[in-house]
């Protein structure tokens, strides 16, 4: 089976070329996301819990996601050894927050803190306060704006695949600085390199509208361009840790070639995709597998999570 899909990814495709680039400005929706303005259903809006279904997806396709609530769970397992023998409660600032999925996770395993979910999407915003109020959760706080009082001292601040999206990159970071207590942590978490491998990828990449360039990624960083960007904005790297290496960077390949293809409103792609999908899922997960017992460098990684701490 996987010998087969990567004969696909690389095949003679000059004429799946053509064929996709004709079709080019068909717009994507990702799931239960509409990437043009972040906009959710009504069914999801009056079922919020549904969600889970998606986070679900992403548990099990995206390394990142994984790779991320582990790390959370670390961060936050350590910080509550330390700050509940001074308060019952610390705070999270989660900037990019997207559909909540990481600040719920937190929430769900941490009982005793409090999150500020920061979005410059309305959209983002108001279904993450639906799903707060329908499960009662009184301590998550979705906003649009970084200005509660609550938060001018947060304990950690999540920063995910944000600042490649950010124009002013100082700027940016320092606003976060303001709202860290003198011994806060932000886990900044930054693709780098973006290294592709497979051919059928790069077609898909450059023949449709992806999540990046839906988004106005503006740029791709190396580590010596984020340890510049940091220490400017007077943060010190404290910790680094390396994800997605050459199995990682397949998986998430395959992956975004499935999810890619189905999230067109052409039903034929989204057949494709489909199936495609259903062909990939044990050679995505041996990757994955296979890519955990793999060292991580500079060099063969995709991404990066740098824990920082204000100079």
């Amino acid at each position: 089976m996987a010998k087969c899909l990567f004969m696909l990814q690389n095949s003679d495709i000059s004429k799946t070329i053509q064929f996709f680039q004709k079709n080019k400005n068909l717009k994507p929706n990702f799931g239960f996301l509409n990437l043009q303005d972040h906009s959710y259903p009504y069914w999801l809006k009056n079922r919020p819990q549904l969600i889970h279904l998606s986070w679900m997806f992403k548990h099990i396709f995206y390394q990142r996601t994984r790779f991320l609530k582990r790390n959370i769970v670390k961060e936050l397992s350590e910080l509550n050894s330390i700050e509940t023998v001074k308060s019952p409660h610390f705070n999270i600032l989660d900037i990019g927050c997207g559909d909540g999925q990481f600040a719920f996770f937190a929430k769900n395993k941490f009982k005793n803190i409090r999150i500020l979910c920061n979005d410059i999407s309305v959209n983002n915003i108001e279904f993450c306060e639906l799903y707060s109020s329908h499960f009662n959760l009184t301590d998550v706080e979705p906003s649009i704006e970084m200005n509660s009082n609550d938060m001018q001292c947060a304990d950690i601040v999540f920063a995910f695949s944000v600042l490649q999206y950010v124009e002013d990159e100082i700027g940016f970071l320092k606003s976060i600085q303001h709202r860290m207590n003198s011994n806060g942590k932000l886990l900044l978490y930054v693709p780098i390199n973006h290294r592709k491998i497979g051919w059928l990828y790069m077609i898909l990449f450059h023949s449709f509208e992806t999540y990046e360039s839906s988004q106005n990624r503006k740029k791709i960083y190396s580590m010596v361009q984020l340890q510049s960007i940091l220490k400017q904005s007077g943060f010190e790297i404290s910790n680094t840790t390396y994800a997605c290496g050459n199995n990682g960077i397949r998986a998430q390949e395959w992956t975004s070639n499935a999810i890619t293809l189905i999230s067109q409103s052409n039903v034929i792609y989204k057949i494709i995709g489909a199936l495609y999908l259903s062909l990939a899922t044990i050679p995505i997960l041996i990757y994955q597998f296979k890519d955990k017992f793999n060292p991580q460098n500079e060099q063969t990684s995709n991404a990066v999570l740098l824990e920082c701490k204000v100079l």
